[in-house]
């Protein structure tokens, strides 16, 4: 049962009024004695009180509440962005209610915890170009790390695709690369990758051919790939991937077949997720600085900066041993 400041006031011999006043932390306003005040905070932790969240927003204050809505739960990249989530607004001060879906595919359901909590704001992990979230969140502010539409009322901070895939076509140019093979998951923000790239090194005098996988094993695709062209003899120069995990599974595909990397055929991922720098080769990929994009966040929840709008960041190739 919630603990309530009537029962702190009893406990302590006080009134109501006063404990009121300690907890919302005005007691110094009416000049309460700092051992009055220190005694009201320590009884209160001593029964266990927790703030009555929604009480706090109808007077107009911060719930120190946030949302965070993950698009796909078994994406490693977004595992490892949840913890930086996680870790940074708790050292703000926030806590957080986790929500999610599987494979991208919005549910209602999926969505009703969160709609049952006072929250400051949204973090939503994952791009969308359907629209088809903000259908099912209404009056609380959104941020958004990924791309979205043009008028989805957030602020949304993406990766600036035409930035990476000029990084790309000037290393493999530099490499004197010839025969790309771009392979790309099935997804819209991974369709603008890919468009980007393909550009790119065609500017550069590259050929590329992109492969759009529907194996939502993403892994496993860059693998069945891999066995694929080496079977029908027709490997590339390098092998491209819009995200890790099917450029990790193109290694292994190459690898069991007998060819060096990057001697015989070079890899390059996207994301950066841990496992990429310690598989063997190590993956040559681009890193996506959530970590500043977090703290951006956070800053702009802090001074109630909900305005929307969109801003880019740029994502550094990391240049390692598959390429």
């Amino acid at each position: 049962m919630r603990v309530t400041q009537k029962e702190i006031a009893e406990k302590m011999g006080v009134s109501i009024s006063l404990v009121s006043r300690v907890l919302s932390g005005t007691a110094n306003d009416i000049g309460i004695p700092e051992k009055t005040i220190n005694g009201v905070k320590e009884t209160a932790v001593s029964l266990g009180y927790v703030p009555n969240i929604a009480a706090r927003a109808l007077k107009g204050k911060s719930s120190r509440v946030i949302g965070v809505v993950v698009y796909d739960f078994k994406d490693p990249f977004f595992s490892e962005c949840i913890a930086i989530i996680q870790e940074k607004l708790h050292k703000a001060g926030y806590s957080t209610i986790l929500v999610g879906f599987t494979d991208r595919q919005i549910d209602e359901k999926d969505l009703s915890s969160l709609k049952q909590h006072i929250l400051d704001a949204i973090i939503v992990l994952g791009s969308d170009l359907s629209g088809a979230f903000e259908k099912e969140i209404k009056s609380t502010p959104i941020f958004r790390i990924g791309h979205s539409l043009e008028n989805e009322s957030s602020y949304s901070f993406y990766p600036e695709e035409e930035h990476s895939a000029q990084q790309l076509a000037s290393y493999l140019v530099a490499r004197k690369s010839k025969d790309i093979h771009l392979l790309q998951a099935d997804l819209p923000n991974h369709d603008l990758r890919s468009f980007a790239m393909k550009n790119a090194l065609k500017a550069g005098g590259i050929k590329c051919q992109i492969f759009k996988t529907q194996n939502k094993r993403y892994f496993e695709s860059g693998y069945d790939h891999v066995s694929r062209i080496i079977k029908e003899n027709n490997t590339p120069d390098i092998i491209v991937c819009t995200i890790d995990q099917i450029a990790l599974g193109s290694v292994k595909a190459l690898l069991q077949k007998g060819l060096a990397i990057p001697e015989d055929i070079g890899v390059v991922g996207f994301d950066n997720i841990q496992m990429s720098s310690h598989y063997h080769p190590s993956l040559t990929t681009f890193h996506q600085p959530i970590d500043r994009v977090v703290d951006k966040i956070i800053q702009k929840i802090s001074s109630n900066d909900y305005k929307i709008g969109k801003e880019h960041f740029t994502c550094p190739l990391i240049q390692r041993a598959s390429c």
